[in-house]
């Protein structure tokens, strides 16, 4: 399979469609609001509060669902729940929100148990990693960088 220009190697088994999604899904962790407040997986209303925000619309005339509650304002406020957060790559290529105070030389670690991805920072001289914070990396937060051919490493975290 030929890898899609533009696309990192470590997510080639994304669809095009999978990937223009990261557009809308990234900039609120993947997240939206329902109806009764509660987080939930970004859904169709989430991109149309997007689409809305591209194009300058008053937060009332998309997928309206009463005072407050336009797709615009909730993808707004799912984006103001993510202060403390800034827009980073890997050297791989991946694209996600990290801690604020991200470093070059910071990695993105899976860590057996954690619900999301976190951000590590080496010690001095070999010594134990520091936990920065948890990030959120399109494409794998579902388990897609966790294989048959996954090799786990124990490492030392203060």
């Amino acid at each position: 399979m030929a890898t899609q220009p533009n696309v990192p190697p470590m997510l080639s088994g994304m669809s095009r469609e999978q990937w223009q999604e990261g557009a809308w899904r990234i900039p609120v962790a993947d997240q939206s609001t329902n109806e009764i407040g509660m987080r939930i997986r970004a859904t169709g209303a989430a991109k149309a509060g997007w689409e809305a925000m591209k194009l300058g619309e008053a937060a009332h005339t998309v997928w309206d669902r009463g005072p407050g509650k336009s797709a615009l304002n909730l993808y707004v406020i799912a984006i103001g729940r993510l202060r403390g957060r800034r827009l980073a790559g890997t050297s791989q290529g991946l694209v996600g929100l990290m801690p604020a105070d991200v470093e070059i030389g910071d990695i993105v670690a899976i860590i057996v148990g954690a619900e999301s991805p976190m951000l590590l920072r080496p010690g001095s001289e070999g010594g134990a990693y520091k936990i920065v914070g948890e990030c959120y990396v399109y494409g794998i937060m579902d388990g897609e960088m966790i294989g048959t051919d996954t090799v786990f490493t124990d490492i030392d975290v203060c």
